[in-house]
């Protein structure tokens, strides 16, 4: 194994990964030396190193201080070790931590090779015979197989499967939590609604809910531009309307099983604008408590038909070694409007989509894409996956496929449903009734079973038969 040094953003985040994850530090900790760190951060990794060789775990918040008390103690040195243990304990939270693993195998094998090219040269350069250049290579190449994973055997099987969670990243709509349906590292959760319905609304509701579940979200948008997506994460985190004017609220009765029996509609003033004059006073305070926890959230736009699959992973290792930041929920709004080969476009859309998929795989994120409903969608009683505009192989490719429906009737009271067309982790067909105020940024304010009764309920209070 190379003695060179990992890159810089890679060994903090592998500190942290050191200090704070039990089972992915230790994966670590057997291929690291204090020797692959620079000056600045080879102190620390030498006394993580030593605390999980003798104690087998990570030291944790709990004990981090204990561990370096003697250092901060140095006078002139302890403003910046400080300063560095307190960058190490912000990666910790929310760290890709698989992802990490992979890139530091990655760099080692690659150094490995390197070296050994290197030595090779050398070696031919003095006219060494060929057997021993043979010999050099080959003893770098067989190191490489290390890195290679044979797969699992039933016979060998410890049960990991028993410790994976169907669901890493909750939605935040409880009738789909508690059938575990939501998002989950290395999967992509495809949402399929029509033109106009708040396809954007439910992609800040999951950054939101990656937010409060400690993810570092990526929120990419190919049809909006950054200031209007702030904005949205601003009302859907503290209910802020854009202009002071009365909404109507609808608030849900249920049954024992959670079904939706009844359902009652109020007309409610949001208690605060974005045209109020001390409104940027109100935001102020109210992200006083997140702190820091609000920078887990990056928004990037893209012009549309102008993002490729290329321009997004140079655009990943620029986040990783830039600004250190490398995020497990990656959100793009949307998949068609990136750069397709307009003469294919069927062909294109489904291969990106593939594409991204395959980069949620390999960076180890959950991935969340919504994507348009055809003509056919607009205003169906129940909006399906053969619905989907252009290619339906982007349905095929999801690990997860959630549709939005809604009629005319249902837009007027704030409601929709929900329908699990396909899970990996639970069952599908499962429809639920939700109540939104868009006006306020709130994709959903309560969920319900959708009962048998609910289509006729719908149409007394309604006085038609649209539904």
């Amino acid at each position: 194994m190379s003695e060179d040094t990992l890159p810089p953003s890679l060994q903090e985040s592998l500190l942290a990964l050191l200090a704070f994850n039990d089972k992915q530090g230790t994966v670590v900790a057997a291929q690291v030396k204090p020797e692959h760190f620079d000056a600045p951060y080879q102190e620390i990794a030498t006394k993580l190193l030593a605390y999980r060789r003798e104690q087998g775990r990570a030291p944790g918040h709990a004990h981090l201080d204990d561990l370096f008390g003697w250092a901060l103690e140095r006078g002139d040195r302890a403003p910046r070790l400080r300063k560095l243990l307190a960058g190490i304990t912000e990666l910790g939270r929310g760290l890709n931590a698989g992802y990490i693993v992979g890139q530091t195998q990655n760099h080692i094998r690659r150094q490995s090779i390197k070296s050994a090219v290197m030595r090779a040269s050398e070696l031919y350069g003095a006219n060494t015979e060929t057997v021993q250049i043979e010999q050099v290579l080959y003893n770098a190449l067989k190191a490489q197989t290390q890195g290679i994973s044979t797969g699992t055997r039933l016979n060998d099987s410890n049960f990991t499967f028993l410790d994976r969670k169907p669901v890493d990243i909750p939605l935040g709509i409880k009738e789909l939590d508690r059938i575990d349906f939501g998002l989950a590292y290395k999967q992509m959760l495809l949402y399929i609604a029509p033109k106009g319905s708040g396809k954007s609304w439910l992609c800040v509701h999951v950054g939101k809910q990656g937010l409060l579940h400690r993810a570092k979200v990526l929120h990419i948008s190919c049809e909006m531009d950054e200031a209007t997506v702030e904005g949205r994460y601003y009302q859907a985190l503290f209910g802020v309307a854009r202009r002071p004017v009365a909404y109507l609220r609808t608030k849900f009765e249920y049954d024992q099983l959670r079904r939706l029996v009844g359902w009652e509609s109020q007309s409610v003033k949001p208690r605060m604008a974005f045209t109020d004059p001390n409104i940027r006073k109100f935001l102020r305070e109210k992200r006083k408590p997140h702190g820091l926890r609000l920078g887990s959230i990056i928004i990037k736009e893209f012009p549309s038909g102008s993002l490729t699959l290329s321009n997004l992973q140079f655009y990943l290792d620029y986040l990783e070694s830039m600004e250190k930041f490398v995020p497990t929920l990656v959100i793009i709004d949307y998949p068609d409007l990136m750069k397709h080969d307009m003469d294919n476009l069927r062909i294109s859309i489904g291969q990106t989509v593939v594409g991204l998929r395959g980069l949620a795989q390999q960076r180890n994120f959950a991935l969340f894409a919504p994507t348009q409903g055809g003509r056919g969608s607009l205003g169906a009683k129940r909006v399906r996956s053969n619905m989907v505009t252009e290619d339906i192989s982007k349905v095929f490719t999801a690990d997860n496929t959630l549709t939005y429906s809604q009629t005319e009737a249902e837009k007027r009271l704030n409601l929709a449903r929900l329908y699990v067309d396909h899970a990996r982790s639970t069952e599908g067909g499962y429809e639920i009734v939700i109540s939104q105020a868009y006006s306020i940024g709130q994709y959903v304010l309560e969920s319900a079973l959708k009962s048998s009764m609910y289509d006729e309920q719908l149409r007394g209070e309604d006085g038609n038969s649209e539904t």
